[in-house]
């Protein structure tokens, strides 16, 4: 059996990419080179309510981040919780109960004790009454089009103008032509004391004119109040804030390694 001691290389706000290239220390093995992107980006976290800290103001908690994450093991989805009534002549009607909020599951790859542990103690902060962080779906890192943002380059897109159903925006800023299609995330921050993360998957897309103003754009969820004209909208890795489920999973031992940690995450809106 092989395995592999794994490094990775930080950029900012914790944007980490894994290079596996170094036999492990446990046994001899062949030198592979793997390279493979964290799926679920964990940019930030903190203890109270409000704007989350920076992990890279955590100090030695940066380096905790030393195993990477199975992309097959991760799932981020739009959670609508509702309440259904069936009539006696068959109608079913359907009542929203609560906001609709992003939540997912990420699941850890197994690794050797130490560094298994050190991602523990990172979980171990994100299980902290009132902690936060900010997470974006890892298979929607720009758009369809740009998944890299190299089109969107140094443009700023903006709102442009809110639908009066607060379903659908018109943005504006962006390079003649640009396209964003169903599927597409955009996210924007509004508010203060806490700031509040909003994002938001295209179900209509359209091109933006040669003016880069776009049509309408309908989203899901609905818009809430604070989305207004002018506030700047991120289309590269938008992202949301989130807080653990109680109770995650820190896995078991076996021999060399640990395997089986996971935690599931629910969007918060404060």
């Amino acid at each position: 059996m092989r395995c592999f001691r794994t490094v990775l290389r930080f950029r900012p706000v914790l944007r980490a990419t894994a290079l596996i290239d170094r036999p492990c220390l446990f046994r001899s093995c062949d030198k592979t080179t793997i390279l493979c992107s964290i799926t679920c980006s964990l940019f930030s976290s903190k203890w109270k309510t409000g704007d989350p800290i920076a992990v890279s103001q955590l100090g030695t908690f940066t380096s905790a981040l030393l195993s990477s994450i199975h992309p097959a093991l991760t799932t981020f989805r739009l959670s609508h919780p509702q309440e259904h009534t069936r009539l006696g002549d068959g109608t079913v009607i359907s009542a929203s109960i609560g906001a609709s909020l992003w939540t997912g599951t990420i699941r850890l790859a197994q690794a050797n004790h130490a560094r298994h542990a050190q991602m523990e103690a990172l979980i171990g902060i994100m299980d902290q009454p009132g902690a936060t962080f900010l997470c974006h779906d890892p298979r929607n890192l720009g758009p369809a089009s740009d998944p890299s943002g190299v089109i969107l380059g140094s443009w700023t897109a903006t709102i442009h103008s809110v639908a009066g159903n607060m379903r659908a925006l018109r943005l504006t800023g962006l390079p003649s032509g640009y396209d964003l299609s169903a599927g597409d995330m955009l996210g924007f921050q509004y508010g203060a004391n806490p700031v509040r993360y909003t994002l938001h998957r295209i179900g209509v897309g359209g091109t933006a004119s040669s003016g880069g103003l776009t049509p309408l754009l309908e989203l899901v969820p609905n818009l809430r109040p604070g989305a207004a004209p002018g506030i700047t909208v991120s289309l590269v890795r938008p992202a949301c804030k989130a807080r653990l489920r109680p109770e995650p999973s820190f896995g078991s031992r076996r021999q060399a390694i640990s395997r089986g940690a996971s935690f599931e995450f629910i969007q918060t809106l404060r």
